[in-house]
């Protein structure tokens, strides 16, 4: 089987995306359309727009599209796959439908991913949009979400086709425990973008260091709001006690140097970071953000914060886990565990079959998608 796919993700996320997909014997080949070459992967080709073409949006997507339909022509795939809906699972269903190809989209970002266009490093919430989304999400032959709560959400809005939840996946060997010496009390992992609350970190720090004046905190990530993070660490008599770690393709060693990790998101789809964190081992203090709670239990396998912005929330969570050595040990056994039971790259890929089973047992006759007797 040839697949045709297009997507926007950091490299990390493209090979925890594919590698499940990668590991299915009946697929031969993943061909992608992507702004800059991935990762190098087993049975991965990336096919690239001109440099120049990527410089504005608008020929960025043509450009784009273009390719998928020399590709299609070219390559003869047996299906098209497709990651998030603006503007990629958009380049994705015109070209299926135009070639009569079978065409899966996977929902990354929850019903924002709908409702909020992004303009300039805001984001606009648009009823019109919404309307139109969900209303080309009934036209792929198969969709996934990265958790319940997005289901749910595509289901009261008249999706009424079969939705699968497609479990996230890590690498168990590398976001696994060590129990080398932690140089940080506790992290976040995270770009520097309003969604992600990176000062509210900062806040629950501040506090913390009352009741731990010698916390130490690592921040891993980077962005537009770097001076402003920063100009704010010093306002709250921290910046000795934070450390700003940039970028880092290493993010499972510092994982694996922290004691607690730390999600402040007000805005998610199924936050990879958390499931990283979970699988080193980490007791996590988190938001109750997107799809989070298909992963994490408050009090079992993590503390979940019911209102992003709680900062006492987030600082009596862990102080119960610095100060109650039993009750962090029972957290930290609790969610490794639970990654290696759920979310391992063998239950993802069991997900795939079924969505590429569902894809080739679908034939194209007048635009509608029938299922055969003998499949395709």
């Amino acid at each position: 089987m040839k697949l045709l796919g297009t997507l926007w993700m950091l490299d990390l996320c493209v090979i925890q995306s594919l590698t499940p997909i990668i590991q299915i014997d009946d697929v031969d080949e993943i061909i992608l359309v992507r702004n800059r070459p991935g990762p190098p992967l087993p049975k991965v080709r990336y096919h690239c727009p001109p440099k120049i073409l990527n410089a504005f949006f608008l020929t960025r997507i043509l450009s784009k599209l273009v390719m998928m339909m020399y590709l299609i022509v070219k390559e003869k795939p047996d299906a098209i796959i497709s990651y998030y809906m603006k503007a990629s699972g958009i380049i994705a269903l015109i070209s299926a439908k135009l070639f009569n190809l079978p065409v899966n989209f996977n929902v990354m970002s929850g019903p924002e991913e709908y409702q909020l266009l992004r303009c300039k490093g805001k984001d606009y919430r648009l009823k019109l949009m919404e309307k139109v989304l969900l209303f080309l999400t009934k036209h792929f032959d198969s969709i996934t979400t990265t958790g319940t709560k997005t289901k749910e959400y595509l289901m009261q809005n008249g999706i009424d086709k079969e939705i699968l939840v497609l479990p996230a996946s890590v690498d168990m060997e590398k976001f696994s425990p060590e129990t080398e010496k932690k140089e940080y009390d506790l992290l976040i992992v995270a770009r520097f973008d309003p969604a992600k609350q990176v000062h509210i970190f900062l806040q629950v720090v501040a506090k913390v260091k009352k009741f731990k004046p010698d916390i130490r905190a690592g921040i891993v990530g980077d962005g537009d709001l770097r001076e402003e993070l920063t100009r704010l660490s010093h306002e709250l008599s921290i910046e000795d006690n934070v450390e700003f770690l940039g970028y880092r393709h290493n993010v499972e060693d510092f994982y694996k140097l922290s004691k607690i990790y730390i999600l402040t998101s007000k805005r998610e789809g199924f936050p990879m970071v958390v499931l990283e964190a979970m699988g080193c081992g980490l007791p996590c203090v988190i938001s109750n953000v997107g799809n989070v709670t298909d992963l994490a239990e408050d009090g079992y396998n993590a503390i979940v914060v019911q209102d992003c912005t709680d900062v006492d929330g987030f600082v009596n969570g862990i102080k119960k886990l610095l100060e109650d050595k039993t009750f962090y040990r029972k957290i930290s056994e609790n969610a490794f565990s639970t990654v290696r039971q759920k979310f391992s790259y063998e239950h993802a890929r069991c997900t795939w079959e079924t969505i590429l089973k569902q894809l080739t047992d679908k034939k194209k006759v007048g635009g509608v998608s029938l299922k055969t007797d003998e499949g395709s």
